[in-house]
């Protein structure tokens, strides 16, 4: 009996009020199948009944012109019937009430917030002038976004609908004279309708919703015309934690069948066997995101399974991977670091991969198996690392083999090679793990010293080897030792030229020697190029052992950059 009379009240007399307030807002308003219908927000174009809760049991073809006369994806509304899924709405039905009628585990967050917090009916320019602020907390704490709530001019013509609105009240809590939250409420033959209620995030802790809810309630207990408070409906995507919160204010669930009704035209795509699938792995994959929840179990009629439940191996590894991706995005997206920083990190990467780019397209190679060895040499290389004193890098002997192979490879070739071998370098053996942004830093500041110094070393070819190969040896470490100081220099907001002399400049000797040693190996005799580069093995081993002992004995070396950073 009192649901027939819930359902009486509200098709005939609370409907008409919630209609005009929406016109009164801007919204547009339709009458069929014996219910007053309209858009969620001004961008919806989806309809639901007004309010929510009126059910529809019949005129289908009705919904269906409606739709098709104005233009609208779908409507949503309740039913009594045996279709659509299971859903329903919270309803507060008027009894004794007073803290001690709350739930135990409730009632010391309601008093703490009826201490902390000063209640008062706030007026319609309070609501404009201070309201707005919390609207958009609200809104990005939730994760969504509407207008007519962030924005001045849609928000003034809510606000002005609410004045206009008879039985609308505005209910203020204060911390310390800041408006903490408010609730919105409307009241219409014997009922009260919970509207809105948004609060400020920082003061969530004075628990204004708390005290905002034991307020309503207490006044519709407390009136002798008002049979209760009618509250949101059931949510789509499942929310225990409200769904305990209204239960222990002593709210019940009145259940009801919810249907989308499509537009004629989507209704065959929306229920094909392709899209319910498809809908029923994203919520599988996605249960977090509550508009691919909604859909599932409206389109789908997807349930969410048990909290306790173990989800299935393929969500458990998509989870993983989206986990790793969205890590590395993070990461790649360097938004730990100064702007200047990050953008002169993004532009190196993007100049070096779009050298890697114009390589790809020009890809040329006289001998497969001569390109392999080199490249199988050059990562044998970098496994002779030199740990750079009070830094996060280190020196591999690699480069040798890079100058070597540009007498004989083209600068395709030579630039792959230096690229893979970099890669190798950097996730053999380090002293932590690298992040991904630094790698791909790492990787186009050698790309680009690697095609400059293969520039610079055909521009100077001549009968003899050792200027070419000297100039391009000092070329790829001017060029890499440059782009990296500059991004160093740019994070610790020092001079370049300065931190380059006290990270850097010590190590050109190491670049000569090699230049000089490659020149040698070279110049040795009419040996194949492999054989050159085997015989280059042992000249770098020396090398990269004598270098490593004098780094690692260069303890007054290794203060200087550690102050440096």
């Amino acid at each position: 009996m009192l649901c027939k009379r819930i359902v009486t009240l509200l098709n005939s007399q609370l409907g008409q009020t919630l209609a005009n307030f929406a016109q009164l807002r801007g919204l547009p308003v339709y009458r069929a199948a014996g219910a007053w219908w309209t858009p969620f927000s001004h961008e919806s174009r989806f309809l639901m009944t007004v309010p929510e809760q009126i059910t529809v049991d019949q005129d289908h073809e009705e919904i269906g012109r409606l739709l098709w006369s104005q233009k609208m994806v779908a409507a949503r509304y309740p039913t009594r019937t045996g279709e659509g899924m299971e859903s329903g709405y919270y309803l507060w039905k008027k009894q004794a009430f007073g803290l001690e009628s709350l739930d135990r585990k409730l009632r010391n967050s309601v008093r703490r917030g009826l201490e902390q917090c000063q209640l008062r009916e706030l007026s319609s320019s309070d609501l404009f002038t201070l309201g707005i602020d919390l609207n958009r907390e609200t809104m990005e704490r939730q994760g969504r976004y509407n207008p007519e709530f962030g924005e001045a001019a849609p928000w003034r013509r809510f606000v002005e609908a609410v004045e206009r609105t008879p039985g609308m009240s505005i209910t203020g809590a204060f911390v310390e004279n800041t408006l903490a939250g408010y609730s919105i409420e409307c009241r219409a033959d014997g009922w009260w309708y919970a509207l809105y209620q948004n609060s400020r995030v920082g003061l969530l802790k004075s628990f204004p919703n708390h005290a905002l809810d034991y307020y309503s309630l207490e006044r519709a207990a407390g009136d002798p015309e008002v049979q209760g408070i009618l509250n949101s409906p059931f949510p789509l995507a499942p929310n225990p934690g409200l769904h305990d919160y209204k239960t222990r204010f002593g709210y019940e669930v009145e259940p009801y069948r919810l249907v989308v009704q499509m537009h004629p035209l989507a209704n065959p795509l929306v229920t094909s066997s392709p899209v319910r699938s498809s809908l029923r792995l994203a919520c599988e994959a996605f249960p977090e995101n509550r508009r691919v929840v909604q859909a599932g179990r409206i389109f789908a009629g997807w349930n969410p399974p048990p909290a306790d439940a173990e989800p299935a191996p393929w969500v458990r590894t998509f989870q993983t991977a989206r986990t790793l991706v969205a890590d590395a995005v993070e990461d790649v997206s360097g938004s730990t670091l100064p702007v200047v920083a990050r953008r002169y990190v993004h532009g190196v990467i993007s100049a070096g991969a779009l050298g890697a780019a114009v390589a790809a397209t020009q890809w040329s190679s006289e001998s497969l198996l001569v390109w392999t060895g080199f490249l199988v040499l050059a990562i044998l290389s970098g496994t002779m690392k030199i740990r750079l004193p009070g830094m996060n890098s280190t020196m591999a002997a690699n480069f040798l083999v890079t100058l070597i192979s540009f007498a004989h490879l083209s600068w395709t070739e030579t630039l792959s090679i230096g690229l893979l071998s970099t890669l190798f370098e950097s996730y053999w053996r380090p002293r932590e793990q690298p992040k991904l942004l630094q790698v791909l830093f790492n990787s186009a500041a050698v790309g680009l010293s690697t095609m400059a110094a293969y520039g610079v070393f055909h521009l100077t070819y001549a009968d003899s080897l050792f200027l070419p190969l000297s100039c391009g040896a000092v070329t790829l470490f001017l060029a890499n030792s440059g782009l990296v100081s500059a991004v160093l220099a740019l994070l610790q907001g020092r001079e370049i030229l300065g931190l380059w002399k006290e990270c850097h400049f010590w190590s050109a000797p190491y670049y000569l020697a090699g230049g000089v040693v490659a020149a040698l190996i070279l110049q040795s005799g009419d040996s194949p190029a492999l054989l050159a580069t085997l015989v280059a093995m042992p000249a770098m081993y020396g090398t990269y052992r004598y270098w490593d002992k004098v780094v690692s004995r260069s303890s007054s070396l290794a203060e200087t950059v550690q102050a440096a950073e």
